[in-house]
C-alpha cells in the first residue's frame, strides 16, 4: 500500500506529456467512425468536464462522450488518477454508424504494480441494459512512464460483434481501480464486422479480467485486510 501511495503522489506531481493518438490500429473495413481522447490529464480537461461528459479531443473524431459516472479519478499531472477510491466510467454515442455491426474500444492505462487496472467494459444499446461482454479481447505492452522508475503502460482492446441487432445508440461502461492511471481512449465503429488486428494477435488471459463489480469488490477487500 505504501508503494502504491508513493507512486500515486509522484503521478500527481509529474507533468509528463504523452502522445496517444491512434493507440490501436484496428484496420476495420466498411464505413468506419472514430473517436479519440488523448492526454487525459490536468491542462487538457477538468473534473467538472469529466463528470459532465467530455467530448472528443482528437482530430477526425465523431460525437461520443466520455464521462466519469462515479468515484474519484481526476485529471492529475500525467493521467486520470485516484488515490482514494475506485471509479466507474462511460463512453456513449447517441448517433451510432448506420447499420452498425461492430464496436472496438481501447484503453491505455498504467497499473499500480499488484492489480489489473479495470473491470472489463460492457456494452448497452438502444437505451437498454444488456451489459454485453466483448466477443474479442486483446492487450499489448505500450511503453513505459517514469514515476521515479519505469512503470509499464498497457493498451487493452475490446471488440463486439453486433451484427443484426439494429443498434442506433450505445454506451460502454467499465471500472477503474484506485492507484491506476488512464492516459487515452479510442473508440471505433463500423457497418461491417471485421476482426480488429489488435484483438486477433494477443488475447487477454482469462484470469486477467474479472467481469463487472467483482474485481472492484476484491480490491476493496484486499485494502481493508491490509488496513486491518
Amino acid at each position: 500500500m505504501k508503494k502504491q501511495i508513493l507512486v500515486g503522489l509522484i503521478a500527481l506531481a509529474a507533468g509528463i506529456s504523452q502522445a496517444h493518438a491512434a493507440i490501436a490500429t484496428n484496420n476495420l473495413t466498411g464505413n468506419v467512425s472514430f473517436d479519440g481522447w488523448e492526454n487525459l490529464r490536468a491542462g487538457t480537461l477538468t473534473t467538472a468536464q469529466l463528470t459532465a461528459g467530455f467530448g472528443l479531443n482528437e482530430a477526425g473524431s465523431g460525437d461520443a462522450l466520455f464521462t466519469r459516472t462515479s468515484g474519484a479519478h481526476y485529471p492529475a499531472g500525467s493521467s486520470l488518477y485516484s488515490f482514494s477510491v475506485d471509479s466507474t466510467f462511460s463512453v456513449s454515442d447517441t448517433t451510432a454508424v448506420s447499420g452498425l455491426e461492430t464496436v472496438v474500444f481501447s484503453i491505455k492505462t498504467w497499473l499500480n504494480g499488484d492489480a489489473w487496472s479495470t473491470a472489463a467494459p460492457t456494452l448497452n444499446y438502444n437505451g437498454g441494459s444488456q451489459s454485453l461482454a466483448a466477443n474479442l479481447t486483446g492487450s499489448k505492452l505500450d511503453g513505459t512512464i517514469d514515476f521515479g522508475g519505469p512503470i509499464d503502460l498497457y493498451t487493452y482492446t475490446f471488440q463486439w460483434d453486433l451484427t443484426g441487432l439494429g443498434i442506433n445508440n450505445f454506451n460502454l461502461n467499465w471500472g477503474q481501480l484506485v492507484h491506476t492511471g488512464v492516459l487515452a481512449l479510442q473508440l471505433e465503429q463500423s457497418d461491417t464486422f471485421t476482426a480488429s488486428a489488435e484483438v486477433a494477435a494477443v488475447p487477454i488471459p482469462a484470469a486477467a479480467w474479472l467481469f463487472g463489480s467483482g474485481l472492484l469488490g476484491l480490491a476493496g477487500v484486499s485494502r481493508r485486510r491490509k488496513a486491518a
